[in-house]
């Protein structure tokens, strides 16, 4: 068994008790400009580089904590990755994976080091010696560092050393991250509103065509009815000018609502709170829902509300045998899974994919398109897998830096 020792205080900041305060300074001048200059995907090995020369380990890792609480090491040892034989090797680190002495020291938020043998799983190098420290700011974890395999034992001296630099590099870090987000965000965001301007472009064109041809049939359809001897078929080609009238109303009611897609900047939305929001507006007629979504939120368009309202309506009005709505989320490794599912009779497999086109169904046929419509604009997808006779199954898959929990919100 390992013996850890912890070496930690909670306070950010500097511990002085390192005895070369002047190196420590040259260090930091070192760190500074890269963060500064640096792009990400090299900041974090250079930073890691020094990290190494300066405690003399071999191996080790410069990470941070992502929007969705993982611990993602861009930075990992070059051969620690190449030696690793673990299947399916990742450097992202879900939250319920943090494991071994670095998930202890991020859990605890202590530093702790090791001059012992570690427990590793089959195919992963070995670890002899370790230091880890997380890196905190305002009393929350941005990251982590952590070196292993000195040639010799760490001492209490060289933990405050890394802590000295930890507590330099956790604001500078933060700083960097938050940015970094609210970049991505500000790109996501034009990325949205310049795909919804395509498809208005694009959406009004179709429009004004297929109400053209609707208004075609219509003056059609009247001037035979002024034709002698029409009198015969009058009812006919009147239920032929309301059929086409109606399409008309219905093309111009979907025309409005396309029209507020991406009208407004996506935003992060509580997808719990959105989906009992589509319920209060629903008609259920009996149907029972249950919403065992958890306090997640995603980066979607606006009118998020009517995708939930949209497969809620579908369940209603083709379910047919429908007594049960519900729905739920997981989590992948590619993403957020967020399930709406009933017990109805489902959907057959060679529609699964066309029931999201366009005028495809029973009534209007815009409701699943304008859902992946929608859902498209942030770069969600959506997929029906569902089993035939048992009910239907409706996927939307949330990309990873798409959902987070409320409290990893940027501030």
């Amino acid at each position: 068994m390992v013996q850890e020792k912890d070496c930690a205080t909670e306070a950010d900041g500097f511990d002085y008790t390192v005895k070369n305060p002047n190196h420590l300074l040259r260090i930091m001048n070192k760190i500074m400009p890269i963060f500064l200059n640096v792009p990400d995907e090299e900041m974090y090995n250079e930073v890691l580089k020094i990290l190494l020369e300066t405690t003399e380990s071999r191996h080790g890792i410069f990470a941070y904590i992502d929007e969705n609480g993982s611990m993602v090491a861009p930075s990992m040892t070059k051969d620690i990755w190449d030696q690793c034989q673990i299947p399916d090797k990742t450097y992202i680190f879900p939250r319920d994976t943090w494991g071994g002495i670095w998930g202890r020291s991020l859990n605890e938020k202590r530093a702790l080091f090791s001059n012992g043998g570690h427990d590793v799983p089959s195919g992963h190098i070995q670890i002899r010696r370790s230091i880890c420290v997380p890196l905190i700011h305002l009393g929350e974890v941005v990251g982590l560092f952590a070196v292993a395999n000195r040639t010799y034992d760490y001492s209490e001296e060289d933990v405050e050393y890394v802590k000295a630099i930890a507590g330099f590099v956790a604001p500078v870090l933060d700083a960097r991250l938050t940015r970094d987000r609210s970049e991505r965000e500000r790109r996501r965001a034009e990325e949205a509103l310049r795909l919804a301007n395509k498809k208005l472009n694009l959406m009004g064109s179709l429009t004004r065509h297929d109400a053209l041809n609707q208004l075609n049939v219509v003056l059609g359809y009247a001037e035979m009815m002024r034709e002698p001897g029409s009198r015969d078929k009058a009812e006919m080609y009147l239920d032929r000018i309301i059929k086409s009238g109606n399409a008309i109303r219905s093309q111009l009611e979907f025309t409005k609502v396309y029209q507020s897609i991406g009208s407004t900047q996506p935003d992060w939305q509580n997808v719990r709170r959105v989906f009992d929001l589509a319920v209060s507006s629903a008609v259920l007629g009996g149907i029972s829902v249950v919403n065992r979504l958890r306090d997640i939120e995603v980066y979607s368009d606006m009118m998020f509300e009517r995708i939930f309202y949209n497969l809620i309506e579908n369940s209603v009005r083709h379910g047919e045998r429908v007594s049960t709505i519900s729905v739920s989320d997981s989590e992948t490794e590619n993403g957020l899974v967020l399930v709406v599912e009933d017990d109805g009779v489902g959907i057959p497999d060679n529609e699964k994919e066309i029931v999201f086109e366009r005028g495809f169904g029973k009534n209007t046929g815009y409701g699943l398109y304008i859902t992946r419509e929608i859902l498209d604009l942030t770069g969600i997808s959506i997929r029906e897998r569902g089993a035939f006779g048992k009910g239907a199954r409706f996927e939307i898959i949330v990309p990873v830096g798409a959902f987070r929990r409320p409290d990893q919100a940027v501030t």
